[in-house]
């Protein structure tokens, strides 16, 4: 009996004694190598701050700034952390109300793959000063809060919203794909420059630990800062913008739809683009407490302000198209010197004709570019087209080099959002017009699409693609893509911009028939008292594009001087009439602007500004009120 209880009590003590071993090897790895527990403790006693960078600023090409920076605070919250607390002071400081409070914690109840109940997530975004200093004296009554500063927009000019587009919050589906990069609350470009050049801009969070005693008030840094990582500011964009240009287009737009694009054709750097109508970019800054107000309130609109119309708007060009037809004519075989006479427009058949406006005779292309005649187009274009086997490949051999200019497709501006418009092809024809069963050819001819030849019919461009026409017209053959951004600067570097808006674009087409064109558009703007200027040597095109909803387009196109050109201009403008009433008045003031550093004409800015173009709106209750 004792043997059986000495082995038991044998077993027992070796159980006991083996236990005891393990708990002791478990303490010694805790203690030596396992540092979870200490950092699980740490958590209790050590705050992890984001230290957010400061964004890049946005300037013009004189190093002022389109966009600054201001400080905005943020009140931040963990879900598991925030204890018992005095509410009713918590929301007096916030000036909120108690459901307010409660409705803001109840959000981050329902947790996913990017919102845990440990992680910090936005309270209540941007704060008063006076509320950010009241919350600070006391925030150690409140646990699981801290306050987190970062560097919000503020645009000092109120200028420039479409290109330099605004921000809005990440969402959920941003923050997985960020991979750590954005977390919650954190905002990011959403439109313009600030879209496009995200990254740059953004720069990189740094991280901040800070000690806290047992009472939650912040004693200093943990572990003198050995932790902490700095953040890394972002690049600031050197645009090329000319700022008294682009706020003298700005008011040159006001209550009209359309768009305004100017380039340095020897660089093409953008020196204003604007887009009508156009709103405060204050309204949608993320400071602003009535943001999300205004933003709705611009969405209805109906006269659609949000829309860049320079790269996002597809127009017919109208008669601006005429210039770059020309030129390729002539590189396929039309002789510049012939003669068309005009009679009042040009006839189809069948008492059908495409009517031309009286003008004096043209004698040769640069007369017909001069005085803009349908006549002689729709003639060269029915001529170029049959020069071919087949219309088909007469089409197909304009077509390419209408691309050429950067028709029908997307330039590669620095700018989200750029559409191709359209150029007609044989195929798009053949599906419109069906082929004929019996001769198995197409029932389409050069007459049918007669209307492509003086910029009508299914031709589509943007005041993007218009401008580049000019700048190619204005070097006689070839184009740097239009781009803002002439460089990124970093801690005082000079960085170059990308490399492709160094590259120069050159046509198929001989310089000089390029200068049978340049030759008419000098001559027009010499005699339209809305665009010479004396001194500054007006190269100019209008343009009035048929509109089936409503009174017709004024469009225009130019450059300036006509040798050694220092800008090329595109101006459209929806529902204005003839180009020569909006589309050149507006461009020959902006260049003047820009060449002389002055505008002399008084008068006719001041006609341009007060003109109302826009649709009828009845404000509703979102809009009782101006945005801001």
């Amino acid at each position: 009996m004792s043997s059986r209880y000495n082995d038991r009590r044998v077993v027992i003590q070796g159980v006991m004694i083996g236990v005891a071993l393990l708990w002791v090897v478990r303490l010694v790895q805790l203690q030596l190598w396992d540092t979870s527990y200490a950092i699980q403790a740490d958590s209790n006693a050590i705050e992890r701050v984001v230290v957010y960078p400061s964004r890049g600023l946005i300037l013009d090409r004189d190093e002022r700034p389109l966009v600054d920076n201001r400080v905005a605070y943020d009140v931040i919250a963990v879900y598991n952390k925030v204890k018992r607390l005095d509410t009713a002071k918590f929301c007096s400081i916030l000036e909120i109300d108690k459901t307010t409070f409660i409705s803001s914690l109840a959000k981050q109840s329902h947790f996913s793959a990017q919102t845990s109940p440990n992680k910090p997530f936005p309270f209540l975004k941007n704060i008063t000063h006076t509320q950010y200093t009241k919350l600070q004296e006391s925030l150690y009554e409140f646990p699981g809060f801290v306050v987190q500063n970062r560097g919000v927009r503020a645009y000092p000019d109120s200028l420039g919203a479409h290109l330099i587009g605004y921000m809005s919050e990440v969402n959920e589906e941003q923050v997985a794909k960020s991979k750590g990069s954005y977390m919650r609350g954190d905002y990011c470009g959403t439109t313009g420059l600030e879209k496009f050049y995200e990254r740059e801009l953004r720069g990189k969070p740094g991280i901040r630990y800070i000690l806290r005693d047992n009472m939650g008030r912040r004693k200093g840094s943990y572990e003198q800062g050995k932790r902490d990582s700095v953040a890394v500011s972002g690049q600031d964009l050197m645009t090329s913008i000319d700022l008294e240009v682009q706020k003298l287009a700005e008011q040159l737009l006001r209550n009209k739809r359309g768009g305004v694009i100017a380039v340095d054709p020897s660089t093409g750097e953008i020196l204003a683009l604007a887009s009508g109508p156009n709103y405060d970019p204050n309204a949608l800054g993320v400071f602003n407490r009535r943001r999300n107000i205004n933003l709705a309130s611009l969405y209805k609109d109906p006269n659609i302000p949000l829309m860049n119309r320079v790269m996002s708007a597809r127009y017919p060009p109208g008669s601006t198209f005429k210039t770059g037809m020309a030129a390729l004519e002539i590189q396929l075989g039309w002789d510049p010197n012939r003669s068309v006479g005009c009679g009042g427009g040009y006839r189809l058949g069948a008492g059908r004709k495409v009517k031309c406006h009286r003008h004096t005779g043209t004698g040769n292309i640069s007369g017909a570019v001069q005085h803009s005649c349908n006549t002689y187009f729709c003639t060269s274009f029915y001529h170029t087209l049959n020069n071919f086997p087949s219309v088909s490949e007469g089409l197909d051999s304009i077509d390419s080099y209408l691309y050429d200019y950067g028709f029908g497709r997307t330039l590669g501006i620095d700018m989200p959002s750029e559409i191709k418009g359209n150029i007609p092809t044989p195929k798009s024809y053949n599906k419109v017009h069906p082929i004929d069963k019996r001769t198995g050819k197409a029932s389409w001819n050069a007459n049918t699409i007669i209307s492509m030849g003086i910029g009508q019919g299914e031709v589509l461009v943007t005041p993007l693609q218009m401008v580049n026409l000019a700048q190619t017209i204005a070097n006689r053959g070839w184009y740097y893509t239009p781009h803002l951004v002439k460089g990124l600067r970093l801690n005082g570097k000079l960085l170059p911009t990308a490399k492709q808006y160094k590259e120069k674009h050159k046509m198929r087409i001989n310089t000089n028939n390029f200068e049978w064109v340049a030759e008419g558009m000098n001559n027009m703007a010499k005699t339209n008292k809305n665009v010479f200027v004396a001194g500054l040597d007006i190269c100019g095109k209008t343009g009035t594009a048929q509109n089936p909803h409503g009174k017709d387009n004024s469009a225009f196109i130019a450059f300036a001087p006509r040798v050694n050109p220092k800008i090329a201009i595109a101006v459209y403008v929806e529902n204005a009439g003839f180009g020569a009433q909006f589309g050149a008045p507006i461009a020959s003031l902006l260049v003047e602007q820009y060449i002389n550093r002055k505008v002399t004409r008084t008068a006719l800015v001041k006609k341009m500004k007060s003109t109302y173009l826009l649709k009828s709106y009845t404000p509703d209750t979102a809009r009782a009120r101006p945005l801001i």
